[in-house]
């Protein structure tokens, strides 16, 4: 028999070659498709998560505020720009329940949740006798906290020295039981850049600002309104009864219109007060 050496032709190689390449176009195309898509959904879960994490860590920190104009200890709203809130936190808290000196003040308090330390910047309230007109809150830090065998009934207690007061605690204002005693810290939010990028920013006291939540937009990424109790804008810290704050991030990601990536949230807080 003879043997048969017929191979494919040139249109038939031609043929193939055509088909796959058909087929890797369309399974290129799918791959970058699905890479796009995936890109976008990141980008979206991305900047849901930054502005809803930004405006849960910004409006726990502002309800602590008091906008109250205390004669002593001024408003805990200190900075009030659009882009920049500058603000006293309070932290720990103690509830007094027995005084053994005034030079320093000593302390025993019961403490709800973090013992304090020395070098905490406090307030305690002072009753002024029995007047309420003449309560004040009396600044102070934390010089020391001896060891103390002492409890606030059935509650351990911790001995608090407090140096130097201001004002001044005497037999006239005394510290009496059930008092409350609390930590403070001065904060800042604002903006801070990274590796070109833009976050939201915390500074402790005169820290530099830290990067805590990002990226957000770089222009009109944070923004803060003030309103008083009409819902008016307002430039002056006591009058301040609402906070609104908007957080907005953009991403280089594009959607499927071809538009950026963005998200944002809005949300109106009221300080303590």
């Amino acid at each position: 028999m003879m043997e048969n050496r017929k191979g494919f032709t040139l249109v038939e190689l031609l043929i193939v070659v055509v088909l796959g390449g058909l087929i890797m176009a369309a399974t290129f195309r799918v791959l970058v498709s699905n890479q796009q898509v995936y890109t976008a959904q990141s980008a979206t879960v991305m900047g849901q998560q930054t502005v809803r994490g930004a405006i849960e860590l910004l409006g726990g920190e502002i309800r602590e505020l008091s906008t109250a104009a205390d004669p002593f200890l001024g408003s805990d709203l200190i900075t009030m720009d659009e882009d920049r809130i500058r603000m006293r936190v309070m932290r720990k808290v103690a509830v007094v329940c027995g005084v053994t000196d005034t030079d320093p003040l000593s302390v025993h308090a019961a403490v709800r949740g973090a013992q304090f330390a020395a070098g905490d910047s406090v307030v305690i309230h002072a009753d002024g006798m029995d007047d309420p007109a003449a309560h004040f809150w009396a600044r102070g830090e934390v010089q020391s906290t001896p060891s103390s065998s002492l409890n606030c009934g059935d509650e351990p207690s911790q001995r608090i020295l407090i140096a130097n007061p201001v004002p001044g605690i005497s037999s006239a204002n005394q510290v009496a039981s059930g008092s409350l005693i609390r930590t403070f810290e001065t904060i800042e939010y604002s903006t801070v850049t990274l590796g070109g990028e833009v976050y939201l920013g915390r500074g402790l006291g005169s820290d530099p600002l830290e990067p805590v939540i990002g990226p957000i937009a770089a222009t009109g990424g944070l923004r803060f309104g003030y309103l008083d109790a009409s819902g008016t804008p307002t430039t002056t810290a006591s009058e301040v009864r609402t906070i609104e704050v908007t957080v907005r991030t953009l991403s280089g990601a594009r959607g499927p219109g071809g538009d950026p990536i963005s998200d944002s949230l809005t949300v109106f807080v009221n300080p303590r007060n």
